[in-house]
């Protein structure tokens, strides 16, 4: 049986982003699940549909991706989160929030490197 594919829960409110880092993703062999909001994304993960990694921009109007993060993580512990960023600076609020940073721009070959770190591939 051929392994499943990873199922990754993209959230980021900028529609262009947010359809490019999927079709990167899909591209990759990676099924994606799209939130335009946190709030519908924390939806979806109390609803228990499976994901097994979040990529989340950090700057949206309604939460951001640091408040976001810990809410997911509260509802899924352990689910490795990656937040993307422009600001050099919030590096240290990511890690001190215990996600993983991924500076923009970032390269479609620095994403694959982090994703798989993150999903167990080689």
């Amino acid at each position: 049986m051929p392994p499943s594919e990873p199922r990754v829960l993209v959230v980021d409110d900028d529609e262009m982003q947010r359809e490019s880092l999927a079709a990167l993703l899909v591209a990759d062999g990676i099924a994606v699940t799209s939130c335009e909001r946190a709030a519908d994304a924390l939806a979806m993960l109390h609803a228990l549909d499976p994901v097994d990694l979040i990529v989340s921009d950090i700057v949206m109007p309604d939460m951001d991706g640091l408040e976001f993060s810990a809410r997911a993580r509260a509802l899924r512990p352990g689910m490795p989160i990656v937040l993307v960023t422009g600001d050099d600076t919030a590096v240290g609020r990511v890690i001190a929030n215990g996600s993983v940073a991924l500076l923009k721009p970032y390269s479609p070959g620095m994403l694959k490197r982090v994703l798989d770190e993150h999903l167990g591939r080689s």
